[in-house]
């Protein structure tokens, strides 16, 4: 075997040795990991049932209903000003932005707000 071959083995061999050490030493890091990706993984799981299952939602919901209904409407208020809110602002900054020629089009607020969503670039015309 030439010298450069042998130096090519060697460091080829010293590489596998340091990505094991190095996979063993992530797999003890990771074990501290565990439990949070287990809950993480628990909560997918129910939200893929309940995707699955929205009569289920609907019926929580209902028994709120019936149970509470104060708190009910006072979300649904809350919803509903908070709705009014966004188009508002969506309103103002689609707005803003005709009246400064564009200048804040790419401004992260304003795109935030959904100025760049096709619903708002249709806003106005016929």
């Amino acid at each position: 075997m030439t010298p450069d071959r042998l130096e090519l083995a060697l460091k080829k061999q010293r590489l596998t040795l340091q990505s094991a050490a190095l996979r063993e030493q992530f797999a003890r890091h990771a074990v501290a990991l565990t439990p949070a990706l287990s809950a993480i993984d628990r909560v997918r799981d129910g939200a893929r049932w309940l995707m699955h299952h929205p009569e289920w939602v609907a019926l929580g919901v209902a028994a709120i209903m019936v149970a509470r209904p104060r708190v009910v409407w006072r979300w649904a208020r809350r919803s509903f000003l908070a709705w009014q809110l966004w188009h508002r602002l969506d309103a103002w900054s689609h707005s803003t932005s005709e009246r400064s020629g564009g200048r804040f089009a790419q401004s992260p607020l304003l795109s935030f707000i959904g100025r760049g969503s096709s619903r708002s670039s249709t806003r106005g015309s016929p």
